[in-house]
């Protein structure tokens, strides 16, 4: 037959200098585990030219993550799979390959002396000497949650990770060596979740529609938080950012609170700098400020374009496109940086600490909703005020809210 001529060929060859030695080891037992005119559809792990069915199969078994194989009869390639047929996998048509599983237990493969294990091979040297050469590591590969590995290589043997669409990778050490031994090198990566806010929630939940309160919320860098939904104004799916209904709790803070988010989620809170930029740098947000004086009137404010710059930054604000009734004294900001009491980026001087609160403080504001809470009748240029009805007018409530445009 032609097939077996080539085949005795090429392993005469083969033996002249460096040689995968068939002969010293166990001859595998696949001919109850073949499928002629069969091949799995998947990628290989590795692929072999000019080998035989057999060798093809040795080669599988000298290999640590290698379960079946499809050989190419006129072609005389060998695939590598490091899957097996299954009711989810089934095997397709194709007159040219024969597929071969792994049998259970083909157990230690003999060379010269010593033996070679699942992850190794057999090999004979220039000098005539047997030895196992290392193909493949021992342990399977690492699992990564919301990631896979995308790239594999074999000498040296590694695998290089990569995340799902829509996760976001953490870390630079996506690639692992597989080390003496057969362990792989440690995996320093890894992969987070989108951000889902509280438009993602009802989206997902249009049950939620009328029910506000605190959700929790995932976030890239924090993993989880909590925040209160507006599921109610203008269709709901509000992230509520600042809330403030009382002077229980303090808003003149540090640089680092301001970053972080401090307070109580159903009462008065900020909900952090760092929060605030990851809501806003991939989707265009609508801002809504909403009002209440201590006489009871409420009025809002919305801007169709609010981003929130990173920390390098300094917060820095992109706002634009007022709608509302208690005027645009946000606009004014545009392009400021954020000022604390310990972190001055203001225009002026030391606006943070002379108007007693925490702002993207231009030189100064027309604007101060994290300024100091002081109940009615107050007009005082350090007080929580919009310049609204009457300049410096303290107020009774506050609410900041932010959800995308496109919702």
């Amino acid at each position: 037959m032609l097939y077996n001529a080539i085949e005795l060929l090429l392993m005469f060859l083969s033996l002249l200098t460096l040689v995968e030695t068939s002969d010293i080891c166990h001859k595998p037992n696949w001919n109850n585990n073949n499928a002629n005119g069969k091949k799995l559809p998947e990628f290989p792990i590795k692929i072999f030219e000019k080998i035989g069915p057999q060798l093809c199969y040795k080669k599988c078994q000298a290999h640590g993550n290698c379960f079946s194989v499809n050989w190419d009869r006129n072609q005389l390639t060998c695939e590598l799979i490091d899957k097996k047929k299954s009711q989810l996998k089934a095997l397709i048509d194709d007159e040219n390959f024969v597929y071969m599983e792994m049998t259970d237990g083909a157990g230690a493969k003999t060379c010269g002396d010593s033996f070679c294990n699942n992850h190794s091979t057999c090999i004979r040297t220039l000098s005539e000497k047997m030895t196992c050469v290392e193909t493949g590591c021992a342990d399977p590969y690492p699992l990564l949650n919301n990631g896979m590995v995308i790239e594999r290589t074999y000498d040296p043997i590694t695998a290089t990770y990569g995340c799902s669409p829509g996760f976001t990778s953490v870390g630079t050490g996506n690639k692992i060596t597989c080390r003496p031994g057969g362990k792989w090198s440690a995996l320093s990566y890894r992969c987070e979740p989108p951000v889902a806010d509280c438009s993602a929630i009802l989206r997902h939940n249009p049950n939620k529609i009328g029910h506000d309160g605190v959700y929790t919320i995932i976030s890239k860098k924090f993993g989880t938080t909590t925040a209160y939904c507006d599921m109610t104004t203008s269709g709901g799916g509000w992230t509520v950012i600042q809330n403030r209904v009382d002077g229980s709790t303090d808003f003149y803070r540090t640089w680092r609170e301001y970053s972080d988010g401090y307070g109580i989620t159903s009462n008065n809170y900020w909900i952090g700098n760092d929060m605030i930029h990851l809501l806003t740098k991939n989707k265009t947000q609508v801002l809504r400020v909403e009002l209440e004086r201590f006489n009871g009137e409420k009025g809002y404010a919305d801007y169709s374009t609010f981003i929130v710059g990173d920390e390098l930054s300094k917060y820095k604000l992109t706002v634009s496109r007022y709608n509302g009734n208690i005027g645009d004294n946000l606009s004014y900001h545009n392009g400021s940086m954020f000022s604390t009491w310990d972190q001055d980026n203001d225009y002026g001087s030391d606006c943070s600490q002379y108007y007693h609160g925490a702002w993207w403080y231009h030189s100064c504001y027309m604007s101060n909703l994290n300024g100091k809470y002081m109940g009615p009748d107050v007009f005082n240029h350090i007080s929580m005020n919009w310049m609204w009805a009457s300049d410096f007018e303290s107020l009774k409530s506050t609410r900041m809210m932010i959800r995308p445009l496109s919702f």
